[in-house]
């Protein structure tokens, strides 16, 4: 309560040390903190080289953020509808949705 009622929740000294103490228990050289899920997002891209004029294809079935953390690495969003029954992405339709500027790994 004393983090939640103090004036840096999401910065400072408390949150380097929760930063160490999470990657000590994933047994990870680092971890870092971030505000909210777009920011996550965001540096995931960034982290897997998406840049500018890259394509990334998603659904549209989600949250803004998903479309969002895209366009701020300056790429473009794909969208690729989801199957009826389960709202996940179809799978079927990934690969005609693939071009010279889709990032993959």
């Amino acid at each position: 309560m004393r983090i939640l009622n103090s004036l840096f929740l999401t910065t400072g000294n408390v949150v380097a040390e929760f930063e160490e103490k999470f990657a000590a228990y994933l047994g990870a050289k680092y971890a870092i903190g971030v505000t909210s899920c777009t920011e996550a997002l965001f540096l995931s891209l960034k982290g897997l080289g998406i840049v500018k004029d890259d394509e990334v294809i998603t659904t549209p079935l989600s949250f803004i953020s998903s479309t969002n953390a895209i366009e701020y690495c300056g790429a473009k969003p794909v969208f690729v509808d989801v199957e009826s029954e389960t709202g996940n992405i179809n799978a079927n339709l990934i690969e005609k949705a693939i071009t010279k500027k889709t990032k993959h790994y």
